[in-house]
């Protein structure tokens, strides 16, 4: 009788589809892979954050593990939508987070070269280049580490803090085609190619 028969099949462990690790430090930083040890992190820094910017669900316990959860249980195994979150670390303070969406082995109009990027930073460590640091930090793991050829990022039209940013580290306006499946005409969309990235 196998593990089926006799209804006590074991879990086969999944691999996750991306090779998804602790970023290396940059010059004042250093990053943790999100996980359901440290998601309470999340909750610290931004559950009084005022900034309208911010995930509301990163304010709330309940839907934090909600996120979480679909972190842990999805996008860590996607192979179309693929992602994780990393969170920043400052002396020894946790500083914010970013995130890292749409990964694809999908080899359809380059899709498996192009992923999407986020970021938010809790208040006392902002307008302290940390942000841009870890940002940057981030492009160029993903161009080297991960083969982009092009990184994607949106915000609302009216953060201009993120606009800037974005503008700053030469990401351009972009219009996503038809594959990006939640356009909202709030936001505004950036793209920063490889062969761009140079000029940082």
């Amino acid at each position: 009788m196998n593990h089926q028969e006799s209804g006590n099949r074991q879990a086969i462990p999944r691999e996750p589809a991306f090779p998804f690790c602790d970023l290396p430090p940059s010059e004042r930083l250093t990053y943790q892979l999100l996980t359901t040890d440290n998601y309470h992190r999340l909750h610290q820094l931004f559950r009084n954050d005022l900034n309208g910017f911010v995930d509301e669900r990163f304010k709330v316990m309940s839907e934090l593990e909600h996120y979480v959860n679909y972190q842990m249980e999805f996008a860590r195994y996607s192979t179309r939508r693929g992602g994780c979150d990393w969170l920043f670390i400052r002396d020894n303070h946790y500083a914010g987070v970013l995130h890292l969406y749409d990964l694809s082995r999908e080899q359809t109009a380059d899709r498996h070269r192009r992923c999407t990027i986020g970021f938010a930073t809790a208040g006392a460590f902002r307008r302290h280049g940390l942000t841009r640091e870890a940002v940057l930090h981030l492009v160029g793991y993903l161009f080297s580490s991960f083969d982009m050829k092009q990184i994607l990022s949106y915000t609302r039209k009216d953060n201009l803090a993120a606009i800037g940013l974005l503008e700053g580290l030469g990401f351009t306006g972009y219009e996503p085609d038809h594959w990006w499946e939640d356009l909202q005409p709030g936001y505004r969309y950036f793209h920063l190619l490889r062969e761009q990235s140079g000029k940082i």
